[in-house]
């Protein structure tokens, strides 16, 4: 069951968090949810506060940041935009996809096994093709201010759904 977590990420630029999604892969046990939304559990449709063993989610946290710093030692040697497996700790693995000008960065933390890995570029690349007119062509967000557009997570959820299910 492990392996089948996921926390998904957006780094912008200073290493700002703007949008974060743990991912669950049984939706009809556990329920989507986000650092942000602080709705009681009634409201979630009956489900405890968390959802994560806190030292899980700390876990898969440390791997998305500790990812950071090894995405820009990958900057100097390529110019691939998705990197698959770019940091790795215990059995979680992290892979990015990069904006063109690098400033922001996509991250999932994954299990380390092919099967867990196996629709990470799709994903990815699903999620940017969202963020882009989304965050980017919206005149009313900044591109450097926490993604606060609804349509956004929800498009998110589904596209986890769609490509992180197993």
């Amino acid at each position: 069951m492990i392996e089948r977590l996921y926390y998904f990420v957006i780094v912008g630029p200073n290493d700002r968090v703007l949008y974060d999604l743990f991912y669950p892969a049984s939706l009809s046990e556990l329920d989507w949810r986000t650092s942000s939304d602080a709705s009681s559990p009634t409201e979630r449709g009956g489900f405890e506060s968390h959802h994560f063993v806190p030292s899980i989610q700390a876990v898969l946290q440390f791997v998305a940041y500790s990812a950071l710093d090894h995405i820009d030692e990958k900057l100097w040697i390529t110019s691939a935009r998705s990197l698959k497996h770019v940091f790795r700790f215990r059995e979680w693995s992290a892979s990015v996809h990069l904006t063109p000008n690098a400033s922001t960065r996509f991250v999932l933390v994954h299990g380390s096994s092919e099967d867990a890995a196996r629709n990470v570029r799709a994903f990815m690349n699903a999620v940017y093709e969202v963020y882009v007119p989304c965050v980017l062509c919206n005149p009313f967000q900044d591109a450097e201010a926490p993604i606060q557009s609804q349509r956004f997570h929800e498009v998110a959820k589904n596209l986890a759904k769609r490509y992180l299910s197993g």
